[in-house]
């Protein structure tokens, strides 16, 4: 779900300790976070990823709350690589890209 559909379902939803929410598509403003998990559920998954690669990090919201700008972990089954315009691996302190390749791919 989207974090705007995340902040209308805590407004009108009663906590239910066993449901997990996970969240994608833009990130998650923390205020809307640490509502979600005190009011929804404490168990709040950020996800990341794209159409062509499919979900690509994944994390629990509690740490892209303690680490702004942070998409979680990279899932297992997929290689991320930070790599210049043409490819090769690049140092990191060099503008560039990830490229990523999962089952989706």
């Amino acid at each position: 779900m989207a974090p705007a559909q995340l902040e209308q379902l805590v407004k009108s939803a009663w906590p239910l300790l066993e449901l997990t929410v996970s969240v994608s598509t833009s990130s998650l403003p923390r205020l809307v976070s640490e509502r979600a998990r005190t009011r929804l559920t404490p168990s709040l998954r950020m996800m990341y990823g794209s159409t062509e690669v499919g979900m690509v990090t994944a994390c629990h919201a509690g740490l892209a709350d303690a680490m702004p700008g942070v998409t979680g972990f990279v899932r297992p089954d997929v290689a991320l690589e930070i790599v210049d315009r043409d490819g090769r691996p690049c140092p990191s302190a060099r503008p560039a890209k990830c490229a990523a390749a999962g089952r989706a791919a």
